[in-house]
């Protein structure tokens, strides 16, 4: 799997989540759901904006862990803690082009 635009630690891929006192997402790239063959899959509950998308906690996350978890790659998540409203809430509501 190419994973040109994701960091790595330890050889397993990081990926941020944004986590606000009500919610959080995931921050995945948009050609990595494709790869993965969810970008059908996400719910009008994440966020895009460009290349990146926003997977919300309760079920588009999940969709991401499992195809991961098939797929045979590990990831590990670097927390990002906001105070107020996390910006990612400012994007546009997700949906696959």
């Amino acid at each position: 799997m190419n994973t040109e635009s994701v960091s790595k630690l330890n050889n397993q891929l990081l990926f941020t989540q944004y986590e606000d006192p009500s919610h959080s997402w995931l921050e995945v790239p948009y050609d990595l759901l494709v790869k993965l063959g969810i970008e059908d899959k996400i719910t009008c509950y994440s966020f895009r904006k460009g290349n990146l998308c926003y997977l919300e906690e309760d079920n588009d996350w999940s969709t991401f862990h499992d195809a991961m978890e098939n797929a045979g790659e590990k990831y590990k998540v670097n927390r990002q803690f906001y105070n107020y409203e996390a910006p990612c809430c400012a994007y546009w509501h997700y949906r696959a082009t």
